[in-house]
């Protein structure tokens, strides 16, 4: 995915339900939220050549502790979902979101079989 593409997705993003709210929670933290999505998106397409199919994975999961850990608040640990949930509905990773029968809890996610493929900022890699 190129840059100017990225920045594409991180417009759109910024005028969902999902990115006013991220946008609400960064700004008292001096975070722009096309660089958090940046982040997230890296450092998620990175891990996925580990994820294991079938396996449910939440977006603490997806970051990592260290990248989790390096953000203490609720509120960019909240934004940091909405970004993930935005990239995964947008195609962006090739996971889908698992849906319960009661639609309650924390989101959960897990390899999209149909999708063979992530891009990453500079290059598609193929799994």
């Amino acid at each position: 995915m190129s840059r100017h593409t990225f920045e594409q997705l991180a417009d759109r993003f910024k005028v969902t339900p999902g990115g006013v709210r991220a946008k609400a929670l960064l700004t008292t933290h001096n975070i722009a939220t096309g660089d958090l999505m940046h982040i997230v998106l890296e450092e998620i397409a990175e891990r996925i050549p580990a994820l294991r199919a079938g396996v449910l994975y939440k977006s603490k999961q997806l970051c990592g502790q260290e990248l989790w850990s390096a953000f203490i608040y609720d509120g960019i640990r909240r934004a940091v979902g909405m970004c993930v949930a935005y990239l995964v509905n947008s195609g962006a990773l090739p996971l889908k979101l698992h849906v319960t029968k009661s639609g309650k809890g924390p989101k959960r996610y897990l390899m999209d079989s149909t999708r063979l493929s992530v891009t990453s900022l500079g290059e598609a890699v193929s799994y």
